[in-house]
């Protein structure tokens, strides 16, 4: 009876250590799938985060286009967006010739007209540095450009504001 009993002492170890062991392997795997989820999820907050940067920094530039209930709307949602002084100045200068106007500009024109605006004094970019310069603005859609002579010239591309530019 004894070596019964101890034969019943050493099954019950055995089921409880290797239940228990599985109860391990289980809560592991269980660790593993929450820390993918939460690496997933780190991820996705970035992207966010990064496209909201990128939004405010755009709202930054139209701010000085807003109207007043405009103004108070951004103010009502929390949000601190002031005109972005570290920006591209050549960027500023170029939408707020394009936001003026609204029409299309050959790509000459428009230079000639960023040069035409600055203070006296000041010395604007060579054509190519221009063109340059404008990259974030047609990247970002905020203008866009017609290639009229394929192969040709830049200087004679249209360019406009993208009316239709609808931000995510």
């Amino acid at each position: 009876m004894a070596k019964k009993n101890e034969e019943v002492e050493k099954t019950l170890e055995v089921n409880l250590m290797d239940n228990l062991i599985m109860k391990i392997q289980g809560k592991q795997a269980r660790l593993e799938q929450i820390e993918i989820t939460i690496e997933t999820v780190k991820t996705e907050k970035k992207e966010v985060v990064d496209e909201v940067k990128m939004l405010l920094k755009d709202l930054a530039h139209f701010m000085k286009y807003l109207n007043p209930e405009q103004q108070e709307h951004i103010k009502s949602l929390g949000l601190d967006v002031q005109e972005d002084a570290s920006s591209n100045i050549v960027c500023k200068i170029v939408l707020d010739i394009m936001m003026k106007d609204k029409k299309p500009i050959s790509n000459e024109k428009l230079h000639h007209a960023y040069l035409d605006s600055l203070d006296e004094g000041k010395e604007g970019v060579n054509y190519t540095a221009f063109n340059i310069a404008l990259r974030p603005l047609l990247s970002k859609q905020l203008l866009k450009k017609k290639i009229v002579d394929d192969g040709g010239s830049s200087r004679t591309n249209i360019i406009s504001l993208n009316e239709n530019n609808k931000e995510k």
